[in-house]
């Protein structure tokens, strides 16, 4: 978490990109130190080795080391840059909430801010009805981190769960209809999961929110609130 004179920003911790260099660091140079073994063990499975492997085997113990060291370090930067990328970026401030995911910025003004809390790994920034203005993964934040920085700023922290989880159910297709627009709103987001397009899947959710009814994802499947309808 960084204060500045235009807001608190919280996103990824830095001890989560630290950890994921220091365990690709460390998982490289064991693979160094054991690649007579791990070789031994390819030969004797499998009756070959990937080429990789042969090569580290043929190195001396000291430079296969510090080789593979490097390797694993410049992975854990990789997979670390990309954690980033997918994780929502907040900087808070009196005036509003500004967003930042997947390259794209967005802002969400306080006055508009009735609930703010963690459902599953993700944050969400909810109007007065509960629906979404603002969502996105926070994995690596940490909610503690959340809480104290939305606490600190003056907004409604409610903490981890959504606020009407029991009303939540299931889409399936053919069975539910929760009506018009929602059911069609529904059914057009499960085709653009199912075809990995998770920026229509996303655009989708707000869409949806508009309409009155929240929409998250769990195990693979969409869940719904009706918002209107929890409401009466």
């Amino acid at each position: 978490m960084t204060d500045r004179r235009d807001g608190t920003t919280i996103g990824l911790h830095p001890a989560v990109t630290a950890g994921v260099c220091a365990a690709g660091f460390a998982l490289g140079a064991g693979l160094g130190i054991g690649s007579d073994a791990l070789l031994a063990w390819f030969e004797g499975t499998f009756d070959s080795a990937p080429a990789p492997v042969r090569v580290a085997a043929a190195l001396p113990t000291g430079v296969a080391v510090a080789v593979l060291a490097a390797a694993g370090l410049l992975v854990g930067l990789w997979f670390a840059g990309r954690w980033k990328e997918e994780t929502l970026v907040c900087t808070l401030d009196p005036e509003g909430v500004r967003t930042r995911l997947h390259k794209r910025s967005g802002w969400v003004p306080r006055s508009a801010v009735a609930q703010v809390f963690v459902d599953g790994e993700e944050l969400v920034l909810a109007d007065p009805r509960g629906r979404p203005l603002a969502v996105g993964a926070v994995a690596g934040v940490g909610v503690r981190r959340l809480g104290r920085a939305f606490t600190s700023a003056g907004y409604p922290w409610s903490g981890t769960g959504h606020p009407r989880e029991s009303a939540f159910r299931v889409f399936v297709e053919g069975r539910d209809d929760p009506g018009a627009p929602v059911t069609d709103l529904l059914t057009e987001r499960a085709a653009a999961l199912a075809a990995g397009d998770d920026a229509r899947a996303r655009a989708l959710r707000l869409e949806l929110g508009e309409a009155g009814a929240f929409v998250r994802d769990r195990h693979g499947e969409q869940e719904y609130v009706l918002l209107d309808a929890v409401d009466r």
